[in-house]
């Protein structure tokens, strides 16, 4: 895949692995982006965190951003 993740790429991802919960794709941060500006939106933002999960569905990080190096490095060992 080339560029941000599209809405079809998480809907066949999820798929692929047999997710039954919602999975999303916000490629150009929207959601984000609108918490950060809407001043009525303050203290804990409440959103889902983010985990990194290796072949297996091992849980190899939660919570902080993921490089795309450290991604790519776990896609390669499938």
């Amino acid at each position: 895949m080339s560029g941000p993740a599209t809405q079809a790429d998480a809907a066949e991802w999820a798929n692929q692995h047999g997710l039954t919960f919602p999975v999303l794709a916000d490629p150009n941060n929207t959601g984000w982006n609108y918490i950060q500006t809407d001043p009525s939106i303050q203290g804990s933002y409440g959103l889902p965190n983010t985990q990194l999960l290796s072949p297996g569905m091992k849980v190899e990080q939660v919570n902080g951003g993921v490089s795309h190096s450290t991604a790519e490095g776990f896609l390669e060992s499938e």
